[in-house]
């Protein structure tokens, strides 16, 4: 059974908005980093961890099926929103940031476990909220 080149093309524009989601949290959770200045190991994992759990809680709400998929994009989203950080914080009397590619890999490692909960419990309340409007559903009178 064949599709159409239009249903293959569904899902992956779906995915738009997982990536924005993702460079969303990265740069917000990026530029509360630098903000705040923070050494710590604890403040910086529940920073990043934080980010990147309500991104994929949000995200997975426009996702596709497919969990690995919406991780890889959300993950890609993420790297864009720490390069946008690192772009935009110099503009805001800040420095620069020649080590962000660590500051990528540590939100991504710090994010890892708290992301796929995330899409876990959002798929999991994507599901349970979903009311059914078919037809058959409702009830038409006594």
């Amino acid at each position: 059974m064949g599709g159409t080149l239009s249903d293959a093309s569904r899902p992956r524009q779906r995915l738009l908005p997982v990536v924005l989601v993702g460079a969303v949290a990265g740069l917000l959770g990026s530029l509360l980093m630098v903000w705040m200045n923070t050494s710590g190991v604890v403040t910086t994992a529940s920073i990043y961890a934080g980010a990147l759990f309500l991104a994929a809680l949000v995200a997975v709400q426009f996702a596709p099926a497919r969990l690995l998929e919406v991780w890889g994009v959300l993950f890609a989203g993420v790297a864009i929103g720490v390069l946008l950080s690192v772009l935009v914080r110099p503009t805001f009397g800040g420095g620069e940031r020649n080590l962000w590619p660590f500051e990528v890999a540590t939100f991504w490692v710090m994010g890892l476990i708290p992301a796929w909960i995330g899409l876990f419990v959002g798929r999991a309340l994507r599901t349970h909220l979903r009311v059914p409007w078919s037809s058959s559903s409702r009830r038409s009178g006594p």
